[in-house]
């Protein structure tokens, strides 16, 4: 994986059905999750409050963003076309 590490833990995942309120000054739709999945056969390894680590981290900084670069899209390029680096 290239890229940042992934939101959310991987020992729960609280996607799926969500309660939608909108905040009444702000106007602002705040999604509530109304269920959450245990995942059963995690492996020991793998911190439970982190997302996923990519193998390879990149992380975009805000002139990229404003100049339209993509660098984790050139990191994944990179790989495919020298696997080894």
């Amino acid at each position: 994986m290239v890229g940042e590490e992934t939101a959310g833990g991987a020992e729960v995942n609280s996607s799926g059905f969500f309660t939608i309120v909108t905040l009444p000054h702000s106007k602002i739709d705040l999604g509530i999750p109304r269920l959450g999945f245990h995942v059963a056969n995690l492996n020991p390894a793998m911190p439970k409050d982190r997302g996923i680590i990519p193998e390879h981290l990149v992380s975009p900084t805000a002139e990229d963003i404003e100049s339209g670069k993509d660098p984790i899209f050139e990191k994944a390029l990179e790989l495919v076309v020298r696997p080894n680096h």
